[in-house]
């Protein structure tokens, strides 16, 4: 779901939409325009924060497409089951299903997925604390999109990268990595960089950087709003009443 319609009226409008899609689908008998659009009403819970509804409506869509063998939107499913696995705080159950769906993209030879369930899972393991793990999965995905020359790809798996750096007691590595991904102008990051810089800096003790940085990123956000909004925003203020996570 675009950024734009991330909440409010026309979020209500597309679920109401999609809702009907997949109503007449069932009716017609077509269980994969069904599965596609039950995917599609499931990214876009995702996208809201609504975890539980999205967790729904992605496994009614991975049924659908087993029963008709449609292995591309089972992948889609089940890598969306990880995304609302981990919005739920399920960190072993989010890498299960990324597991899943990366050996699904294998088997299908779509690189771009396998790189993309391999930054997936390495962001899991990095928030499970388990950092060599995580280094592994994203240093493939790093090599795969340099490979195929998607530097918003490789991008993304920098900022995961700066933050493992930051956790592993290299708060200077991530800020020279995430200084490097600001310069290559990669669209659609900015706000990420500025979160993990936020988060770099919360780790080394310096607070007040913390504080400016998560105040960039909302009022980059804002024009849009969204999930990166309400991210940033609770961030600040668990940080300005010294109930975030120092860990």
């Amino acid at each position: 779901m675009p950024a734009v319609i991330a909440s409010g009226e026309l979020a209500t409008a597309w679920l109401r939409t999609h809702a009907l899609g997949i109503t007449a689908a069932h009716r017609c008998g077509n269980a994969e325009a069904e599965a596609r659009l039950r995917c599609q009403l499931g990214r876009a819970y995702l996208d809201l924060g609504h975890f539980d509804a999205a967790e729904q409506a992605c496994s009614d869509a991975r049924d659908l497409a087993r029963s008709t063998g449609d292995r591309l939107n089972e992948s889609v499913a089940v890598d969306q089951l990880g995304m609302a696995a981990q919005g739920l705080g399920d960190l072993d159950k989010a890498v299960a299903y990324f597991t899943e769906s990366l050996r699904i993209e294998e088997e299908l030879g779509i690189d771009r997925g396998v790189a993309l369930r391999h930054r997936r899972i390495g962001e899991v393991l990095l928030q499970a604390g388990r950092f060599d793990d995580a280094d592994r999965h994203l240093r493939v995905a790093r090599e795969m999109f340099a490979d195929m020359g998607d530097r918003e790809g490789a991008a993304a798996v920098e900022v995961a990268l700066a933050r493992l750096d930051a956790h592993v007691g290299s708060p200077a590595a991530a800020l020279q990595r995430l200084q490097r991904v600001r310069e290559s102008r990669s669209a659609g990051y900015e706000a990420d960089v500025l979160m993990a810089l936020a988060d770099v800096a919360r780790i080394a003790g310096d607070l007040d950087a913390a504080r400016n940085y998560a105040r960039q990123a909302i009022q980059l956000c804002e024009p849009v709003g969204g999930l990166r909004l309400d991210r940033a925003k609770a961030w600040l203020a668990s940080l300005a009443t010294a109930d975030f996570d120092r860990s």
